[in-house]
């Protein structure tokens, strides 16, 4: 309960039954402005089998997102107290997910964009193929649904370019 004591200690307002490390696996969850669909990522990642813990980062929202996701007594909410860009949210939940010894954290887009469903996906790839990572994309399969604009799409090819060079994969 190590995990435990230094997060009440850090953060003394977040009741107990959400702070205590029920799974191996957290999901991570950087928010900035997402009041409209907060609510509806937390219930969508608490039906997942088996139950992962969920940390939704705060990053400075000037609206009601980390009221709402502490509504919701289905994750753990931490805030921000400004605004640090994804970068900094997501480093927030890793060291998180490190001081208290998951095995596995994932990111998870708090607009509802990711499926949920995927995630066991992206477990099961981590055991079998034994790898430290996976990177899951939305991009890999042609259909009919998202499509970013051009220039995005020319800026994520050069970095899958540049990801494959320094990784020698």
């Amino acid at each position: 309960e190590h995990g435990l004591a230094s997060l009440k200690q850090e953060f003394p307002n977040i009741p107990s039954e959400i702070a205590r490390k029920k799974s191996d696996v957290l999901v991570i969850v950087p928010a900035f402005n997402e009041e409209k669909s907060i609510v509806r990522v937390i219930e969508y990642l608490n039906k997942l089998e088996p139950k992962p813990d969920v940390l939704v980062v705060n990053d400075g929202s000037l609206d009601m997102t980390g009221p709402l996701a502490k509504t919701t007594k289905k994750a753990l909410v931490v805030d921000l107290p400004k605004n640090l860009g994804i970068g900094g949210a997501v480093q927030t939940g890793f060291k998180y997910a490190f001081r208290n010894n998951y095995q596995q954290a994932v990111q998870f887009d708090a607009d509802g964009q990711h499926l949920a469903g995927e995630i066991p996906k992206l477990l099961d790839r981590l055991e079998q193929d034994g790898v430290n990572m996976v990177i899951g994309s939305r991009f890999m399969q042609r259909h009919k649904g998202f499509r970013s604009t051009f220039v995005r799409r020319i800026g994520i090819r050069i970095f899958q370019v540049l990801n494959s060079l320094l990784i020698r994969q």
